[in-house]
């Protein structure tokens, strides 16, 4: 762990850092408060939203030997940065099934929803409540995944890709209207059933995918 010097002005305001994400809050080019994501590893921030209420809303990848990887994703309280609450996404039985490639990303839609995707091998659970289990096994070497939740962190759908080759997200983004658009790579065939059955092929080499929900 080394310090960081979080203070953007002459002051000085550190925090313990290893390889970590930081998100912090500023008013008047003042830290009001800071938040470091990972302990004793690597947890690197993918995407970061905030709401109307001033909620922050960080997802970060956590790669912390011997345990598996995961997609973490915390909401912050805008006065204290404290945390609210936290959804975790892993392999059941501690299985190292979470794919890191570009990492999850995050969009707030116009009715508050949170949207969050990334990419997955082998077998996942993902309904990041712990009470909740909604696995889904990858057809490929690695599928996308489109996780929707409520400001509550209470899962309000899941999508997922199909198809025998590699898939990975690389942009997300929701419309006024409430329509998500994901970005990414692929290779080899590629279909998200719930868009329709049209399949893409890439087998000689990677291609852009853009699909709309």
């Amino acid at each position: 762990m080394r310090p960081l010097d979080i203070d953007l002005g002459p002051g000085t305001q550190t925090v313990d850092a290893n390889f970590d994400g930081l998100v912090e809050k500023l008013e008047a080019d003042q830290v009001q408060w800071a938040q470091v994501t990972g302990t004793l590893g690597w947890s690197p921030i993918t995407g970061l939203t905030v709401d109307e209420a001033g909620f922050a809303y960080a997802v970060y990848v956590l790669v912390r030997d011997p345990d598996p990887w995961a997609y973490v994703l915390r909401k912050l309280d805008p006065q204290t940065g404290a945390e609210v609450w936290s959804r975790t996404l892993q392999g059941p039985d501690n299985a190292n099934t979470i794919i890191h490639g570009p990492g999850p990303r995050l969009a707030r839609g116009p009715g508050g929803e949170l949207v969050l995707a990334g990419q997955f091998t082998g077998t996942v659970d993902l309904d990041p409540d712990p009470t909740v289990e909604d696995l889904r096994t990858a057809e490929g070497d690695t599928d996308v995944f489109i996780l929707r939740l409520d400001e509550s962190g209470d899962t309000i759908g899941v999508t997922t890709s199909a198809g025998a080759g590699t898939a990975e997200v690389s942009g997300l983004a929701i419309s006024p209207s409430g329509e998500i658009h994901i970005v990414g790579t692929y290779q080899g065939p590629l279909v998200f059933p719930d868009v329709g059955d049209a399949a893409l092929d890439s087998s000689s080499c990677s291609e852009a995918f853009w699909v709309r929900l």
